[in-house]
């Protein structure tokens, strides 16, 4: 903001007070809270049931973006990934609340919480060559997750998944897509596109996350300790070789489909 000192305009930098606003109104904001102090459980199911309980009853008072559950455990693929203290390797977060209600080609009627790994907890090609043809929807990793991952995370919280729908670049086109388990788009990363979607038919569905708008360094992701690429759902337009992928200082950039990204998969409950 702008004031006049008596004297001349000065610019004041407001970036101070709108913290101190925001940490008196959601005093977790930056730091975020184990919800098995919050819900008063001991186990990862018990959180996960309580969760399943406010989303479905479309109350989420009392929970905010960055509260946590750590998994101990999960099985992908037949191999076990063990959580680590040193990595917070399973560790999930909440990163947005009816991101998708109301949303897609058929109704979203189910309210829900949008929770994604906060690191990598693997890392996955997107294809086996070096090509985006059929964008993300056509791609080894989307059906990995939707083969593979989703019964795997099923099977460690104990709940069923909910469906959204997306409006997804499929290179040359656009269709709606159901999924699980999913990754966040270039523009539900950093809220504009840069590299894809120049087809303009998804920009108006696809939404920030409100995790990434209140704190952006939670696009850098780590992979057993190591800042680490990951995938975006997004392919670039330009380039028929790449897809979108979020670097290791946060920024945004596009990789050939064939190297293995960090895959922090989210999910809705």
């Amino acid at each position: 903001r702008v004031a006049y000192n008596g004297t001349k305009w000065e610019r004041w930098d407001g970036s101070k007070e709108i913290d101190g606003k925001l940490a008196k109104v959601y005093p977790y904001i930056y730091t975020g809270r184990n919800l098995k102090d919050v819900f008063g459980v001991s186990t990862v199911a018990e959180v996960f049931a309580k969760l399943k309980e406010k989303s479905d009853a479309g109350n989420f008072e009392g929970l905010g973006l960055g509260d946590y559950v750590d998994l101990p455990s999960i099985v992908v693929g037949g191999s076990v990934i063990n959580w680590s203290d040193a990595y917070e390797n399973l560790r999930c977060e909440i990163v947005a609340f009816d991101q998708y209600y109301r949303n897609g080609d058929t109704d979203i009627t189910a309210h829900h919480i949008v929770m994604q790994m906060k690191n990598c907890p693997f890392t996955h090609r997107m294809n086996a060559s070096n090509t985006n043809t059929g964008g993300y929807n056509a791609s080894e990793l989307k059906a990995y997750l939707a083969n593979t991952v989703v019964s795997a995370i099923e099977n460690a919280i104990g709940i069923s998944l909910k469906t959204i729908r997306r409006l997804l670049s499929n290179h040359s086109d656009w269709a709606w897509v159901a999924e699980k388990v999913f990754i966040p788009t270039e523009v539900e990363c950093i809220g504009t596109k840069g590299w894809s979607d120049n087809y303009g038919y998804t920009v108006g569905n696809s939404r920030q996350w409100g995790i990434f708008q209140v704190r952006p360094d939670k696009l850098i992701k780590f992979y057993n300790g190591a800042r680490q690429w990951w995938w975006t759902a997004s392919d670039s337009t330009s380039d028929s070789p790449n897809f979108v992928y979020v670097d290791a200082n946060g920024g945004i950039n596009i990789h050939y489909a064939s190297r293995g990204h960090g895959v922090p998969f989210a999910f809705a409950i």
